[in-house]
């Protein structure tokens, strides 16, 4: 049996001049998506007293969905508790056509980006960055581009199946490893010995570690399964994944949801899972 859990590829050469303005500590540029570059995010945004803090997130896959706005949301409170939130001006620049992918929890976090003041740039895709200058450019949907001037510019990178799996047996078209959504067991007959699950897969759900924690019994049993009886299970995976989105110190919305962007959530008894909360933070 192989187990494929590889995770997936961060492009940080797919934004012309990333890679450059992160390594240059006058930039104003970071990102959460390196252990090389985290701490330079959280020093800039201490570090900003005024001007204008843009986060971004790119169209298409990226893992934990939610993360480009859980940094922007912390930054937001940050600057609001010691007394810089009038002096900097927060725009959120999103490929996305929406806040969220899924529209329950989409519309709440809408709201409360219009609440707090924050800007929101839909369908609007980071292509390069000028660190001399501070002007990011980004293009729209009608593939015109638009300049705009930073002093901060938090940066989610584009993200895409690992190359060693693209024209590979085992993919997809688009280079995802190629597993039944329910069994997590390769599509191909051929390849029956082979599951996987995580980032690198076809499962199409939010790459996130509770994706992963829901399929990891599935496939546990499965290959059990398969190995004593030669077929999988009745073990089914329904794409459950969650977001736990953080809004601020000590307070979260948690989204939860499966396959076909229907919440799946595991608190509406109890609380409005729309609404940020500090119960579960």
């Amino acid at each position: 049996m192989l187990v494929i859990a590889t995770g997936l590829k961060i492009n940080w050469d797919g934004i012309n001049g990333l890679s450059k303005a992160l390594g240059d500590p006058t930039s104003g540029v970071s990102s959460i998506y390196s252990y090389d570059t985290c701490d330079k995010v959280w020093e800039d945004v201490e570090g900003l007293r005024s001007g204008r803090a843009i986060f971004t997130q790119p169209s298409g896959i990226v893992k934990c969905a939610g993360a480009p706005q859980k940094i922007m949301w912390m930054a937001w409170d940050r600057y609001r508790k010691t007394d810089r939130g009038d002096n900097i001006k927060i725009d959120f620049y999103t490929g996305m056509p929406t806040m969220f992918s899924v529209k329950k929890y989409s519309d709440a976090l809408n709201d409360l980006r219009v609440d707090r003041g924050v800007g929101g740039h839909f369908q609007h895709n980071l292509i390069a960055i000028d660190s001399i200058n501070h002007k990011a450019t980004f293009k729209k949907a009608d593939e015109s581009t638009v300049d705009v001037d930073y002093t901060l510019l938090h940066v989610t990178p584009p993200m895409g199946p690992l190359d060693i799996f693209k024209g590979s047996p085992v993919a997809d078209s688009a280079g995802w490893v190629d597993v039944d959504k329910s069994t997590l067991r390769h599509n191909n007959p051929e390849f029956g010995n082979i599951f996987a699950l995580g980032d690198c897969s076809s499962l199409p759900t939010s790459k996130t570690a509770a994706a992963i924690t829901a399929q990891a019994p599935v496939l546990t049993e499965n290959i059990f399964s398969v190995m004593e009886t030669g077929d999988v299970s009745g073990a089914v995976y329904d794409g459950y994944t969650s977001c736990p989105l953080l809004t601020g110190y000590g307070e979260l919305m948690l989204a939860e949801f499966k396959y076909g962007l229907e919440p799946k959530e595991s608190f509406s008894n109890f609380f409005n899972q729309t609404k940020s909360q500090r119960l579960v933070s």
